[in-house]
């Protein structure tokens, strides 16, 4: 697997939230999604681009109590565009503030998420003397490209 350590500072998330049952993630949160894509016009103008004019889309992942911790059997999903930390979120959008930090990132495709994950936490971290300290978040490097995902594993080491 291709991946690598990388260093992020905090970073602002505005988006459609909502939360759900963990292992019905898959029913959920496409949903949000869907609702971010149908309106991403409404804050197009708040939206940070990269170098080469894309939103820089990310899925947001954080504990059902609000904090930056997995997923156990409930969890909170932010569907969104990377933004300004002073943003202000128009009404029926969320702003979620991202601890930044050392990062595991691990490109891969939806359809290989599941044993992206699996690698990381049971090879790869344990491997490099690394353990996850909170919240997997997903980047998504070319909008369009739904199935392209970069899964960013927060970690310390051990």
């Amino acid at each position: 697997m291709n991946w690598r350590l990388v260093q992020l500072a905090d970073f602002c998330v505005l988006g459609i939230a909502g939360q759900g049952p963990a292992a019905e993630g898959a029913q959920w949160v496409p949903l949000l999604w869907q609702e971010a894509n149908d309106r991403f016009g409404e804050i197009a103008g708040l939206a940070y681009r990269d170098e080469r004019g894309q939103l820089q889309l990310w899925g947001a992942m954080r504990g059902e109590d609000g904090s930056f911790r997995p997923w156990d059997t409930k969890g909170q999903y932010l569907a969104g565009v990377h933004v300004a930390p002073d943003t202000e979120a128009p009404a029926g959008w969320s702003l979620w503030h991202v601890p930044g930090g050392s990062y595991l990132a691990a490109p891969c495709t939806q359809a290989a998420m599941v044993t992206t994950i699996s690698e990381v936490l049971h090879d790869i971290l344990p491997r490099e003397g690394l353990r996850l300290r909170g919240a997997i978040q997903e980047q998504y490097p070319q909008p369009g490209a739904v199935d392209i995902v970069e899964l960013y594993f927060p970690v310390q080491p051990v």
